[in-house]
């Protein structure tokens, strides 16, 4: 019995630890791990000429280790017989992504805010956040509901009572306009409880800045079913670094007081934390501070950069290993990052994602204060990728070309990213950061490229640890 003419993957990878080698196949996602020198041997039949027989192979003095590894490779498409497997593999991910279907829906209640942070991606300052209660600042509760009969017809496209939907309440800082919010959130209910088929799974949160939050409003949200999430950087000299009123005042009090009143009333509330250059460097301090505070659920954000904003040479690094160590250290108590657990989970499952963000895939709604509609919410400012309203009855995404356009951004469908290690957790990020920084949604996110890179390469360790390398 002979082998066929063996060929490394083009999606094959290798990393190599203390004589170990880890292979794996970058959509696979299954590694293997074997000696460094048995790792050669491979390496020296596959790159010979020469068509080697199961016999030949076997008379080696490890060919018996050599054969298993072979067809435990040839098994995770690790090594191919055919040079033309490679592509018939990606056309398969490539072709399993659909076309837009509408899951999620920003409601931007108030596109203008009560604070300055630094490092908004949002741009909104003091001088474009007066006039808290202009028309085009202000969602009225017309446009809520027509938002709410938009996002219901996009549904009915795809009813399932099995997927999960969202809805997020956001901004600017979304409790300037408490009004609307409680006005849509009456309005969610009665549709939940009136079209159960459509509005089943539907789970309804609102990120608030937490300086305007009440015991009242804290009651009111609760029994309406709303989930709370707080922005916060760490403890208070890591948080007044960036995150301060347009007096440049501290609002720290202000934050703690909201997460005070949820923990009084029993209201479970996640955190969402921007690592800050400033949280990045207080590792100790940031992550006590979270375990203090005791979040329901916790998500850490990259800095978003641009033209007018930029971070220190190694931030990206920086960044990418906090995430690592913070992840672990959670993990200890059972409070799982949402950033990391979603790549985590990819690879656990040995599942390809696809998509890291909720406009990439199609499957992203957002709504502004004047019933504009668009895909992404970093676009807020100039309308960027907003190309219908709430009163375009015959919209479907299907046939719209923004929404076709991003639901096919992903690293699957883009050549720089074929031969990442990471390609198969990945995500590809922002493609806002990628636009805004390289002038497409279609370029690299490169705060991004790092964080995954950084995390496959320690999920493949993590795991032959916790495994192989226990025993």
């Amino acid at each position: 019995m002979s082998y066929d003419k063996l060929y490394f993957s083009k999606y094959s990878h290798h990393f190599i630890r203390n004589g170990i080698v880890a292979l794996f196949h970058s959509l696979k996602l299954k590694p293997l791990y074997i000696e460094y020198s048995l790792f050669n041997d491979i390496r020296s039949l596959i790159d010979s000429d020469t068509t080697y027989s199961v016999e030949d192979i076997s008379e080696l003095s490890n060919g018996d280790k050599i054969i298993e590894a072979i067809d435990l490779l040839k098994d995770n498409r690790v090594i191919n017989d055919s040079p033309g497997r490679d592509d018939e593999v990606i056309k398969f991910f490539r072709e399993s992504i659909g076309k837009p279907q509408i899951k999620i829906a920003y409601f931007i209640l108030a596109e203008s805010c009560n604070l300055s942070c630094s490092y908004c991606f949002e741009n909104i300052h003091p001088e474009t956040s007066q006039g808290c209660d202009s028309p085009s600042k202000i969602m009225s509760e017309e446009i809520g509901l027509k938002s709410i009969n938009f996002y219901e017809k996009m549904l009915s496209l795809y009813p399932s009572i099995e997927e999960e939907k969202d809805i997020i309440f956001y901004g600017g800082e979304p409790l300037l306009n408490y009004k609307v919010l409680l006005f849509t959130l009456r309005e969610i209910r009665k549709r939940k409880e009136s079209s159960t088929k459509l509005w089943n799974n539907v789970n309804i949160s609102i990120v608030t800045n937490g300086t305007l939050l009440t015991r009242n409003m804290a009651k009111e949200l609760k029994d309406l079913g709303l989930s709370i999430g707080i922005s916060v950087d760490g403890p208070k000299e890591v948080t007044d670094e960036n995150r301060f009123n347009h007096n440049k005042k501290s609002v720290f009090v202000d934050i703690m007081k909201s997460i005070d009143i949820c923990k009084s009333e029993n209201i479970d509330f996640s955190l969402s934390v921007t690592l800050s250059e400033k949280s990045v460097n207080s590792y100790g301090s940031v992550i006590k501070f979270i375990k203090d505070v005791n979040p329901s659920s916790i998500g850490f954000n990259l800095l978003l950069t641009n033209k007018n904003f930029s971070v220190y040479d190694g931030y990206n690094e920086d960044a990418a290993d906090f995430l690592i160590k913070a992840f672990k250290e959670f993990r200890k108590d059972g409070l799982y990052e949402d950033r990391m657990m979603r790549k985590v989970n990819a690879f656990v499952k040995s599942e390809v994602y696809p998509f890291d963000c909720g406009a990439t895939g199609g499957n992203q709604l957002v709504f502004s204060p004047t019933g504009r509609i668009g895909i992404c919410h970093g676009y807020l400012n100039g309308k960027k990728f907003f190309p219908t309203n709430v009163d375009d009855i015959d919209f479907l995404p299907n046939s719209n070309s923004v929404f076709l356009n991003w639901a096919k951004r992903s690293p699957l469908n883009m050549d720089q990213c074929q031969e990442c290690e990471s390609l198969g957790i990945c995500g590809g990020g922002c493609p806002m950061n990628a636009d805004k920084n390289h002038g497409s949604i279609w370029e690299l996110d490169d705060r991004f490229c790092v964080h995954a890179k950084k995390t496959f390469e320690w999920l493949i360790w993590d795991l032959y640890e916790m495994t192989i390398g226990n025993k």
